[in-house]
Formats: structure tokens, C-alpha cells, sequence
């Protein structure tokens, strides 16, 4: 009885009225609710992104000082040869004693 006298609800229509305005200020609020976080969601993915090219920038740009970048790629792999080469040495010669 209390919110019927508050908003001047005096006839069944004004009831009606003010219910399917609730309703509809509720059904508007669920959509724009539901349009922030999906904005929400797409900041999310965007924020972590963030976060990583942060934490790797530094080496991306000492990886471009580097003048010769081949050289440091190629290292490994040269060592790699080396050790199998020396692997395979060492099992024919142990092979041949």
C-alpha cells in the first residue's frame, strides 16, 4: 500500500503502467550491462597483451642492436654438430679397440 500512495497509484492502469516501465528500464539496463562486459571481456584479452609486450620488449630491442644476429642463432647448432660429431667419433673408436 505504501508504494502505491508514494507514486500516486491510484487506479489499476497507473499500477500497470508503472510495472511495464520498470520493466522495460530493467530490460535496458540488461543490455547495456551485458554490452560492458563484453567490452569488459575484449579489454581483458587486451590488458594481458599488454602485460606481455612489456615484459618482452626489452629483449626485442636488444635483439635488434644485435648486429650479428645469425652468428647468435647459428651457435647452437654448430655446437650441436660438434657434440654429435664427437659422439660418433668416440663410438668408432671404441668400436675399432
Amino acid at each position: 500500500m505504501n508504494f502505491l500512495t508514494e507514486n500516486n497509484l491510484t487506479t489499476y492502469e497507473d499500477l500497470e503502467t508503472a510495472a511495464n516501465k520498470i520493466h522495460s528500464d530493467f530490460d535496458n539496463t540488461t543490455q547495456k550491462i551485458k554490452a560492458v562486459e563484453k567490452t569488459i571481456g575484449e579489454n581483458a584479452m587486451l590488458i594481458k597483451q599488454l602485460e606481455i609486450y612489456r615484459q618482452y620488449r626489452s629483449i626485442y630491442l636488444k635483439l635488434q642492436k644485435v648486429k650479428q644476429r645469425k652468428l647468435y642463432t647459428e651457435i647452437p647448432k654448430r655446437a650441436d654438430f660438434i657434440r654429435g660429431c664427437r659422439k660418433k667419433s668416440e663410438r668408432q673408436k671404441s668400436a675399432a679397440a
